[in-house]
């Protein structure tokens, strides 16, 4: 019978192997003790509190962490230069000390090895170089004391990217181009900026760019282009309100309040929108057109009682009022009659530059204002006395019968028969020309 790995016991018979899993008694520990698994061993034993230490030993990068119970007084080793002991319940470590090499010797790291091995005679160190490891040229301790040691040479002054430390030069962090120490940048890499000696792509809230740097906005700024109180871009107060860079409580008169700043209200206002630049009311001299003081309202408005300008009726140039009744000018080819649009006058009147205008009071239609400018007379009884041709619609004058030479249409219009025989006469004379 033998034991093939922690609880699982084997045994040989009549050939065979068989293997079984010990089970373990429940045990109770007494006041004062613990009950852990100590090593090598099956089943959990009571011990004493204050008899082990409990050692987290870590076998690689990869693996996790596999604790130990140890007695006291047990060591061990941790690596090749650490050695551990469990001492009153409490791990302690301590690392191997190691000679160093005579001067003028070389340090080479054997592996596996804890201490360096010194090599001298053939293979001496660098001038510059009291003691030195890996190569000649990387020295350990200058041999000058008033040099700085950077990366194994030994420099008068630590190289850009280094700051000096203990008379050591130690690189600067990724961002730093100089340095003042391990965590303070004196000047930055590329298109870094220098934020509180770090370096930042950007300066962000409450800074503003100068250059390279980033400077500290006013207090009151959360924003700002500059170092001063009016400098602001943005409040940090949210209840501040930012008028010409600085932030105050209120605009005050003749301002609106837009997306946090004040905006200066227009000139000719009398008072204006609190958020917005347009006018609420005028001065009297001036009326209130689209939210600006205008010295009188636009064509195809009016100013009403309140001193702002509205809209005219659609078929108005020019009105008086709101009404379709109350246009003083027309637009397109309308013509006005008693404040009314019309596309063309009434019986009675006659168009003259876009207006109606009465006719002659012997006339019942017109093409003008004189009484030899009747197109209809008023009276039945009269006739029309054609004076003119030209016209799309022949007038004249109202007479109560038609002059010799003329005769009466059944329009009651006179027309002239003298001018009808001269017309006979002259196609006469052609026929009788033609046939001789």
């Amino acid at each position: 019978m033998w034991n093939s790995s922690g609880c699982e016991f084997c045994m040989c018979e009549r050939g065979q192997v068989m293997c079984q899993k010990a089970e373990c008694t429940k045990v109770e520990c007494a006041w004062g003790e613990e009950l852990i698994h100590l090593p090598g061993k099956c089943c959990p034993d009571c011990v004493p509190s204050s008899s082990y230490c409990v050692y987290k030993e870590q076998t690689n990068q990869f693996s996790n962490e596999n604790i130990r119970y140890l007695p006291n007084g047990e060591k061990w080793k941790e690596g090749p230069c650490r050695d551990c002991e469990c001492r009153d319940s409490q791990v302690v470590c301590y690392r191997r000390a190691c000679p160093s090499c005579p001067v003028g010797t070389l340090a080479v790291q054997v592996n596996g090895e804890c201490c360096q091995e010194c090599k001298g005679g053939l293979v001496p160190c660098h001038p510059d170089c009291l003691t030195c490891s890996q190569s000649p040229e990387h020295c350990t301790i200058c041999q000058d004391e008033n040099k700085l040691l950077q990366n194994g040479r030994c420099l008068q002054s630590c190289g850009p990217g280094f700051y000096e430390d203990s008379r050591v030069c130690k690189a600067c962090r990724g961002t730093c181009a100089t340095c003042r120490n391990g965590y303070e940048c004196r000047s930055c890499k590329q298109t870094l900026l220098m934020k509180n000696g770090h370096c930042v792509a950007s300066c962000g809230d409450g800074f503003y760019r100068d250059q390279l740097n980033c400077e500290a906005c006013h207090k009151s700024c959360s924003l700002c282009d500059g170092p001063s109180e009016n400098n602001c871009l943005a409040c940090k107060d949210q209840s501040d309100v930012l008028k010409g860079g600085t932030c105050i409580t209120s605009c005050g008169q003749g301002f609106y309040i837009k997306d946090g700043s004040c905006y200066g209200k227009e000139a000719t206002c009398q008072t204006c929108y609190p958020d917005s630049p347009r006018c609420l009311t005028c001065p009297s001299e001036k009326v209130l057109h689209n939210g600006k003081c205008v010295s009188q309202c636009p064509s195809g408005h009016y100013k009403d009682a309140g001193n702002r300008c509205r809209a005219c009726h659609d078929s108005c140039a020019t009105c008086s009022g709101p009404s379709a009744t109350q246009c003083t000018t027309c637009s397109r080819a309308l013509v006005l009659h008693q404040g009314l649009c019309l596309s063309a006058c009434e019986m009675g009147f006659y168009p003259d530059r876009g207006m109606c205008k009465d006719c002659h009071q012997s006339c019942r239609a017109c093409v003008g204002p004189k009484p030899t400018n009747c197109s209809q007379c008023l009276k039945s009884e009269e006739v029309l006395q054609v004076l003119q041709e030209s016209h799309r619609v022949p007038s004249g004058v109202c007479l109560p019968e038609c002059k010799p030479h003329f005769y009466l249409d059944n329009a009651k219009v006179c027309r002239g028969r003298y001018c009808a025989f001269q017309v006979i006469q002259g196609l006469l004379l052609n026929i009788n020309s033609f046939s001789s």
